[in-house]
């Protein structure tokens, strides 16, 4: 960027970005099926870190995980009440407690004493997810909870593998657009595993349908 703005006359015209990730946690794999664990990672995150080393030039870090980027939760959530994550070792350390997680010598562990362990899965080539999941490891790890970054070797096979529900915790696009419509269908539709049937909707599990 710097070399392009380096040309005269060249200069930058900034808009929103429609786009961000998120972490999705495989609640099919424990203990990620427990709310306090996930409750627990949120916390653990510097996220306003892991946005200035993923997305040093554009990145805006969100006010709150909903599926979109902060300026569009503006428009459509303004006045709800959501609760925004704000990075807290401390807060961290209560959920895992509620999870009913031990701390023995500086690492987190489930009740059958295995350290709890929160890999995350990102696509090869995907520098932005490969720099800000390796800040987020660090978060993790400096908290006490054992954490690495594993790569897929290319993104075709971690959508694929994805959709498998082959990752225990993997990074997870979402937001796609300035319309509600895209943006929750990413959480709670067909990218999701949800179908519309009549009245109500059904739901089928990773690698089913």
């Amino acid at each position: 960027l710097k070399s392009i703005l380096a040309v005269h006359g060249n200069s930058t015209v900034e808009g929103v970005s429609f786009v961000s990730a998120a972490l999705a946690f495989n609640r099919n794999v424990k203990p990620f099926d427990n709310v306090w664990v996930r409750r627990g990672v949120a916390y653990a995150i510097n996220r306003a870190t892991a946005t200035k080393i993923g997305e040093s030039t554009s990145g805006t870090a969100s006010d709150a995980t909903t599926g979109m980027v902060s300026k569009v939760n503006d428009l459509y959530l303004k006045g709800a009440h959501l609760n925004d994550y704000a990075y807290s070792p401390s807060k961290a350390a209560e959920c895992f407690s509620k999870a009913v997680l031990k701390k023995v010598d500086g690492i987190w562990r489930t009740t059958d004493g295995k350290p709890l362990t929160v890999n995350i899965q990102v696509a090869n080539g995907f520098s932005d997810w490969v720099a800000a999941g390796k800040s987020i490891t660090s978060d993790l790890t400096a908290v006490g909870v054992s954490s690495q970054l594993n790569t897929s070797a290319d993104y075709a096979t971690y959508l694929s593998d994805l959709a498998q529900g082959k990752f225990p915790v993997a990074f997870w696009l979402v937001a796609l657009g300035p319309d509600a419509y895209n943006a929750y269908q990413r959480v709670y539709g067909t990218s999701n595993g949800w179908t519309a049937s009549g009245s109500g909707a059904v739901h089928s599990a990773a690698g089913k349908n």
